[in-house]
């Protein structure tokens, strides 16, 4: 009986006394080592709302995991202003497009041409690249833009999307990436060759957790004097609305990675878009 009287008490004190290892409050570990770059966002670039949303705690590490992912409550679809009708998708708070901007009249690229003679111009009206170089192409995969063009030549932060919606700006895609899962530390990483988190990429491409859908539509740029569309299937970037000095942040996905690229190009590239609201 004593024996059983002793036990009792061990195992009293032992579920009493916890543990002597320090508990995690939250992880305010928050990497300060934000590229130089990204400050260098003009007042017609990132002037958007503020880009952290409350569902989203700044000061944690780790993302927090929420969902399901449902189309916006209050804005269960938007319409651009060439009467394109696109799904929204709700995450943590923030009102995204579901489908990749394609609003504008499609550009023909002419590789054979000189390079500055197939840029976007600012000519009142809106111009798009379209994936293969056909009309078709921006249908299903959405438009490709120059950032100049992307943001309307300064009427930023709407440039042209929707009213009452925003190019996203590099703190809202972090926002949106760390809404997934990504640490704070890998958000403010520039990729430098090196993905960033960890299958953030994977939830943002179409038929991913985050009902997102983002296209791999390829992307327009010069290559060896040749003004081009790259083929879609492989890769698709993003724009921001954040300059960073005469280039531009956007994001990066793969068809051979999960991740997600953070990196800067000349506005000169045509990137695929989408719009938050406001």
């Amino acid at each position: 009986m004593r024996g059983l009287r002793f036990l009792a008490l061990v195992a009293l004190l032992t579920a009493c006394g916890g543990t002597d290892e320090p508990v995690d409050a939250g992880g305010a570990e928050v990497d300060s080592g934000v590229d130089a770059g990204s400050m260098a966002s003009d007042a017609g670039a990132d002037a958007g709302p503020a880009d952290t949303d409350a569902g989203v705690d700044a000061g944690s590490d780790a993302g927090p995991a929420c969902g399901p992912f449902v189309a916006c409550a209050s804005d269960p679809t938007v319409t651009d202003d060439d009467g394109n009708v696109y799904a929204t998708v709700d995450i943590c708070g923030q009102c995204w497009m579901a489908e990749n901007l394609r609003v504008g009249i499609e550009v023909t690229v002419d590789p054979s041409g000189p390079v500055s003679a197939q840029f976007q111009t600012d000519d009142g009206t809106v111009q798009t690249y379209c994936p293969r170089n056909r009309s078709a192409g921006c249908t299903e995969l959405g438009g490709l833009y120059q950032w100049n063009e992307l943001m309307a030549y300064g009427a930023a932060p709407r440039g042209i999307c929707p009213a009452g919606w925003h190019v996203p700006s590099d703190d809202e895609w972090k926002t949106l990436e760390r809404a997934l899962g990504m640490s704070a530390a890998e958000a403010d990483r520039r990729s430098d060759g090196t993905p960033r988190g960890t299958d953030e990429g994977a939830q943002l491409k179409t038929g991913g957790r985050a009902s997102f859908d983002a296209t791999l539509a390829g992307f327009a740029s010069e290559v060896f004097g040749h003004y081009d569309i790259s083929t879609p299937g492989s890769i698709g970037r993003y724009w921001t609305s954040t300059r960073s000095g005469a280039n531009a942040w956007y994001r990066g996905l793969s068809d051979a990675s999960s991740a997600v690229d953070r990196s800067f190009e000349s506005g000169d590239h045509g990137y695929s878009a989408r719009c938050v609201r406001d």
